[in-house]
């Protein structure tokens, strides 16, 4: 997590200089002091001088930071992010903590920012007391937005989100199917149904797929894994507009859906494509590339063609290239989920990265 750090006051500044010194291992943490603040011992790189007003630190803060931490009264923190607030599903966490340590208060995106667990870090830090305010936290539940955030699942529908909480806090339980699997123990609010169960239409359930949902239900809660890698591989110079329609033609017939693609694979001599980068803008992600070689040495059965071998040096572009960009940290290939399509010059495939969603429970 990128998290900033502002103080207003001397008594502040040596808050901060705490945190910093706490939080920096396990975030990446930068201070912002006023330099008439600053003492000898705050000799660190990552302690900056706050040497514009506080309003525009904070417009930046908002563009460019996971957590903020504002140290002083939470008053200041609201009227300074007040004019920035967006959208609670992209907003970063702001943590008020007070000059002397005391309290530390989450005061926007609890739960999707994970403001609440940086709160809670912060006073462990300091020794001070987290004011948590949210109620399924307060009320010891699970809170299906927390769930999403620490796997990093894409919470599609904010209003169902809400349902499903609200059902939760008076004591209802809800059903869930995973398409990967479940590590840890599920919490007590939740018990496992099937596909079928799921697409009953009303009743409230919780799907973690990569899928498109075709179901009556609306009631369906969909988490979205980022863990769909597209391979592509093209003729030169060919238009975004047919890269595009190829991969979308291919997520489409798969039903797969384009908001879990998390990466654009190719081959290297495919680097500079502007269509294929442009697929990759278009679905916010990376584009990576791989040489011939390294496409060569992935096990398994591909559609091979000896006319791309003869161009490129490998039988293979779009599906080598998904599974090899699919791999895990352990070296664990991606699973081929959609196979080649040709059309207008453009191939493409779909591997999935393999995963597992932790409940974070014993």
């Amino acid at each position: 997590m990128k998290v900033a750090v502002i103080s207003f006051t001397r008594s502040g500044a040596s808050v901060s200089q705490k945190l910093l010194e706490a939080l920096g291992d396990r975030h990446s943490c930068r201070v912002y002091i006023k330099d008439k603040f600053r003492t000898e011992s705050m000799i660190d790189g990552r302690i900056e001088n706050l040497d514009e007003n506080a309003g525009s630190w904070m417009e930046k803060r908002f563009q460019d930071t996971d957590g903020i931490i504002c140290v002083g009264a939470a008053g200041i923190a609201v009227r300074l992010t007040a004019p920035c607030l967006r959208d609670k599903m992209t907003d970063p966490a702001v943590v008020a903590v007070d000059e002397q340590g005391k309290f530390s208060i989450p005061l926007l995106s609890g739960h999707m920012g994970g403001a609440n667990k940086l709160a809670a870090e912060a006073a462990e830090a300091l020794g001070a007391v987290p004011v948590i305010t949210t109620a399924t936290d307060l009320n010891g539940k699970f809170a299906v937005d927390v769930f999403a955030g620490e796997n990093g699942l894409i919470l599609t529908d904010r209003m169902m989100a809400k349902e499903i909480s609200a059902r939760i806090l008076e004591g209802e339980r809800i059903g869930i199917i995973s398409d990967f699997p479940i590590e840890g123990r599920l919490p007590d609010e939740l018990f496992f149904i099937s596909k079928e169960e799921a697409e009953k239409e009303g009743t409230p359930s919780i799907a973690v797929t990569v899928n498109r949902l075709e179901s009556k239900n609306r009631k369906i809660l969909k988490l979205i894994p980022r863990n769909v890698v597209l391979g592509i591989g093209c003729r030169k110079q060919v238009s975004a507009g047919a890269v595009w329609e190829a991969a979308e033609r291919l997520l489409t017939e798969a039903g797969i859906d384009e908001r879990s693609v998390c990466l654009v694979a190719s081959i290297d001599k495919k680097a500079d494509e502007p269509g294929i980068a442009a697929l990759a803008e278009r679905l916010g992600t990376e584009f990576v590339t791989f040489t011939a070689k390294e496409l060569e040495h992935v096990p398994g059965e591909f559609h091979e063609s000896e006319f791309v071998r003869n161009t490129v040096g490998t039988g293979n572009v779009c599906e080598r290239a998904a599974v090899l960009a699919a791999a895990d940290r352990e070296g664990r290939y991606g699973r081929l989920t959609a196979g080649k399509i040709r059309m207008n010059g453009v191939t493409a495939a779909a591997a999935v990265k393999e995963m597992k969603i932790r409940t974070g429970r014993e």
